[in-house]
């Protein structure tokens, strides 16, 4: 069962309108904060609905990331390491952008959202989404992910597996010491032999079913993924079953020989 299927029952599908208050020069940041999201929500579609395109609306989990990242012009992705940036979405015109596949949201900031919208004077935009009404909210379905291994050396790959749910959200990582962890939908011994040595400025292979690839750079903090990462498991390439179990690859990049704890936090929406 897919995710929004999942979900369908039990939410409500919500209408939120961002609307500036001001008249202000193009491209000049109009700031604020939405408390109609929910504190967790799957982002459908977006509609620029008044103003003069192109305009630009960037979504964060919390008010510091707005900020910090108020000044960042269009067209420059380098973004900080803090910013909780949950989308970014140019509208070039009034047609509905459908987003495919949905954008997870998790907040961190008393459920609000925050944005920052850019463009000409009263632009005005419609969001349509679905409110998870317990993720991050209620310990039920929650869970962690434990991926330790000793003696690491400072330039070694190790693998594995961790049992997991079939499909789940990963919230948060961190790990006891600066590290690289990558996740994959299927058991590491069906992992592509290239994957182990793959920088991380190389994009993995398309077959390789990565879910993610993680720079841990500081031991000391729980980093939020932001967006939400969405996260299955497969069973002999068959997405329907699923085997419960996610492989990895955990390196050690501190330089020094020692044992290595990866934390994940996740939110599990197997059914």
């Amino acid at each position: 069962m897919d995710f929004l299927t999942e979900y369908r029952n039990n939410v409500f599908t919500r209408t939120t309108t961002i609307l500036n208050k001001e008249t202000f020069q193009p491209f000049l940041n109009y700031s604020g904060s939405l408390d109609s999201m929910g504190g967790g929500f799957i982002l459908l579609e977006a509609t620029l609905i008044g103003g003069n395109a192109p305009a630009l609306l960037r979504l964060y989990s919390d008010e510091p990331s707005m900020i910090v990242d108020q000044n960042r012009l269009p067209g420059n992705f380098n973004i900080n390491d803090s910013v909780a940036l949950i989308t970014e979405i140019a509208f070039e015109d009034f047609t509905p952008i459908k987003l495919v596949p949905p954008v997870i949201g998790n907040t961190l900031d008393s459920g609000r959202v925050w944005y920052n919208l850019s463009g000409s004077s009263n632009v005005a935009v419609e969001l349509k989404s679905y409110a998870i009404r317990d993720i991050g909210d209620s310990i039920s379905g929650n869970e962690g992910l434990i991926i330790s291994r000793s003696s690491v050396p400072t330039s070694g790959v190790v693998s594995g597996n961790i049992t997991s749910p079939k499909s789940f959200l990963i919230l948060t990582g961190s790990a006891s010491r600066q590290s690289r962890l990558r996740l994959y939908s299927r058991p590491y011994t069906e992992i592509p032999a290239a994957e182990s040595t793959r920088p991380f400025t190389s994009q993995s292979n398309s077959g390789s079913l990565l879910i993610a690839d993680l720079v841990f750079d500081s031991a000391s903090f729980k980093y939020p993924l932001v967006p939400v990462l969405e996260a299955y498991t497969w069973q002999s390439n068959q997405y329907e079953v699923g085997n419960n179990q996610v492989g990895y690859y955990l390196e050690n990049t501190s330089g020094v020989v020692g044992d290595v704890t990866a934390s994940l936090y996740i939110y599990s929406t197997e059914d």
